[in-house]
């Protein structure tokens, strides 16, 4: 792997040249002198004239990438199994010295590993496992690749040496940029682990013994997701050379003491997540009738393994039923319904459970007889229409919202000497009878293919009426004294447009041509916000886009005074000549 574009930047003597031009042609003397200009070109002083090139200092021309995968499947009438192994390693394209006695490089590597097994004890059961994860390493530098590469960028080629002669680091008196290359190999470095396990146990029993078509299904799966980052952090004594000894010896001013041994620090995040799933369906065929149902109950529980307190170590529970009924005939017309009746933490124990239906319609007009005369031309046109109502539950950094919760507000000291603290507590959280955010949404959609279905179209039309948004509440002045606006179902949001796509696919002999295209155009308007009555009617958000930029209209650069006085104002604009009014003498009359 190599670099797909970098800047080029000027070497050292093209740099200090260009620098003065750019003071001398506006009137400013040069800073960089004809023989430091020199010096810098022919490198006989590059400690004090130094010419560096960073990129080339601090990155290879090429990366490495190895990448190997195994895999071995088989099985019989009963059992069908497939394993598969995969080995991923990356290096990255920074330089290391080898001078620390640790490993500063960037590299990746990544295991996979890949396990499906399926079970037929009899003709009606079916039993599933799969199984599959990754393991990954990643080391880098201590400091972030992001400065280090915007230290690169910015830092000249005549500022600093990398090192002096007797290996001692250069550095930067004072300002915010460093040594980019003592950040990449003398700075420690950081070693990260990952791991993922995605897991389930399916089974299928059909029911043909009851009716046709009849089948229940179970699922178990177990998620894990392990993270955890040792780093190994240090700086090196670094220096700048102000100039020469009567000896030619440096003189070398220290610019900041390092410290000799690896500072450690470590940071872990984790996750575990439990899931069942019983769902009953039914699937069956009566002559052009097409029949089939769903009811499906789920829950989920997910824990965070390492954390500090104890709300956010309480595990992240969510249940549901969900049901889903459709029927076609003669592949024409098509009927769906679905419901949702789910639970949220959120809430209060009797608004806990929201209902959510939706529907849907389809007409396959292009086999309908009066459609005969243009099928060749159309050979398929099916209108669709869905209407329904779908929930949120989840507030932005907050759970259990219908509790209260206690902050700290800081100390309070009292007595004559104000030796006496106090801990101040006040309502961190205010308890809302909050419930379900809902959005009712439609959609209106053709589906059309044209040239001997080379040309298929999609278009619909759609609109989101959203409500009951959890905002905090604007309304509410700051002098009641609330550390933070309780959360309120207070925002409304609707929003509508179009989407289209167009595919045309053609092949030529042994050529095959696809080209695709996407047009989208959406339109949102913020109904209710909470916000309070602004001074101005132009801060006014509701009626605009959601986050809408506000500010003042640029109207480009005025040629006479003319265009200054025509100009729109803002409050406060006094400009020459206007007719200024005040009460001059004091006795209620206003003078001119």
């Amino acid at each position: 792997t190599k670099f797909a574009t970098l800047p080029s930047f000027a070497d050292g003597p093209t740099y200090m040249q260009m620098s003065n031009e750019a003071l001398t042609t506006r009137g400013s003397a040069p800073i960089y002198t004809e023989e430091a200009i020199q010096k810098t070109r022919d490198g006989s002083d590059p400690y004090l004239y130094p010419n560096v090139d960073w990129f080339k200092e601090l990155f290879r021309d090429n990366g490495k990438v190895r990448n190997a995968n195994a895999n071995i499947s088989g099985g019989s009438e009963k059992a069908v199994y497939y394993i598969g192994l995969g080995y991923y390693n990356e290096l990255g394209m920074y330089n290391t010295d080898g001078l620390s006695k640790y490993n500063s490089s960037i590299y990746l590597k990544r295991y996979n590993v890949t396990s499906n097994i399926t079970l037929s004890p009899s003709k009606t059961t079916t039993v599933k496992l799969g199984i599959q994860g990754f393991l990954n390493n990643v080391n880098l530098p201590s400091i972030g690749v992001g400065d280090i590469f915007t230290d690169a960028y910015y830092i000249t080629p005549t500022q600093i040496p990398i090192r002096y002669p007797d290996g001692k680091i250069a550095d930067l008196r004072g300002g915010g940029l460093k040594n980019p290359w003592a950040s990449l190999t003398q700075g420690g470095y950081t070693n990260q682990w990952r791991s993922q396990l995605y897991s389930n146990l399916r089974l299928t029993q059909e029911l043909p013994f009851i009716t046709k078509g009849l089948s229940v299904t179970g699922m178990f799966s177990f998620d894990a997701y392990n993270y955890s980052s040792n780093r190994y952090e240090k700086m090196p004594d670094t220096w700048f050379a102000t100039g020469r000894n009567p000896d030619g010896s440096l003189i070398l001013e220290q610019t900041a003491i390092g410290t000799e041994f690896l500072k450690y620090d470590k940071s872990h995040r984790g996750e575990r997540t439990f899931y069942n799933e019983l769902a009953v369906n039914y699937t069956r065929s009566f002559g052009k009738h097409d029949v089939s149902g769903m009811l499906l109950y789920n829950k989920s529980d997910k824990v965070n393994t390492y954390v500090d307190d104890l709300e956010t170590s309480l595990p992240y529970r969510f249940q549901g039923l969900a049901g889903r009924f459709t029927y076609s005939f003669a592949n024409k017309y098509f009927v769906e319904a679905n419901f949702g009746y789910n639970g949220a933490e959120n809430f209060y124990p009797d608004k806990r459970y929201g209902f959510f239906p939706s529907a849907g319609l389809g007409w396959v007009m292009s086999e309908e007889s009066f459609f005969k005369t243009i099928k060749e031309y159309v050979p398929l046109f099916k209108v669709r229409f869905s209407h329904g109502l779908v929930g949120n539950s989840n507030i932005e950094g907050r759970r259990f919202a219908y509790l209260a919760t206690v902050a700290n507000t800081g100390d309070y000291y009292f007595g004559k000497t104000m030796n006496q603290k106090y801990v101040g507590k006040e309502i961190g959280e205010y308890a809302v009878d909050v419930q379900w955010e809902t959005s009712k949404k439609t959609n209106l959609g053709f589906d059309i293919k044209l040239l001997n279905e080379d040309l298929s179209v999609q278009v619909d039309l759609f609109k989101e009426y959203r409500s009951g948004i959890f905002l905090r509440r604007r309304s509410l002045p700051g002098y009641i004294g609330m550390i933070n606006a309780p959360f309120g179902n207070v925002g409304i949001i609707d929003n509508k447009g179009i989407e289209a796509a167009v595919t045309y696919s053609r092949r030529f002999g042994d050529l095959s041509v696809q080209l695709l295209g996407n047009f989208t155009y959406n339109k949102n308007t913020v109904i209710e916000n909470d916000d309070p009555s602004w001074k101005y009617p132009w801060l006014e958000k509701k009626g605009n886009k959601v986050n809408q930029r506000f500010g003042y209209i640029a109207l480009g650069l005025f040629e006479s005074d003319k265009e200054v006085q025509n100009s729109p104002r803002q409050p406060g604009d006094v400009r020459a000549g206007d007719i200024r009014y005040k009460d001059i003498n004091g006795d209620g009359v206003i003078d001119t």
